[in-house]
């Protein structure tokens, strides 16, 4: 190793991580996500832009039936739940960690608004909605497609 170089890296490491700031996003009538609003044969996919895990994943077949995965993690980085692409269930879904907080909300009516708060492994919060306002922090990278 080049002669400092370890002394940095220690700094480095010391470093407490900066705090992000995040950009605050209305839910209007039209703009919150609903499950029951998707276009047949589209995806939309959460992702941590640090390590390119997805975190959550809504698509939708050609006859616009909808499915989702998920892979949630707590404020301390701990996996919660995790879920290959299935089909929601009739009643909706609710994931809550041990503490008791709400990380991801599908309810029931596929025309109401999902809630969720998407952690990182690391524990770092990406994202959240409670159905009326939506937070995204920088780590978030969003993914749309087609099929």
């Amino acid at each position: 190793m080049v002669a400092g170089a370890e002394e940095a890296a220690g700094a480095a490491a010391e470093r407490p991580r900066p705090v992000e700031v995040g950009l605050e996003v209305p839910c209007e009538e039209d703009g919150a996500i609903r499950l029951g609003t998707r276009r047949p044969g589209t995806s939309t996919a959460f992702v941590d832009s640090s390590t390119g895990e997805t975190l959550l994943r809504f698509a939708s077949d050609e006859n616009g039936a909808v499915s989702i995965a998920f892979c949630l993690y707590d404020a301390n980085g701990r996996q919660v739940a995790e879920s290959d692409l299935v089909e929601l269930p009739a009643k909706g879904l609710t994931v809550r960690c041990k503490g008791g907080e709400l990380l991801l909300k599908l309810p029931a009516n596929p025309e109401a608004a999902i809630q969720y708060r998407l952690y990182n492994k690391e524990g770092q919060l990406l994202t959240f909605s409670d159905g009326e306002r939506t937070m995204i922090y920088g780590s978030l990278r969003m993914e749309g497609s087609k099929r």
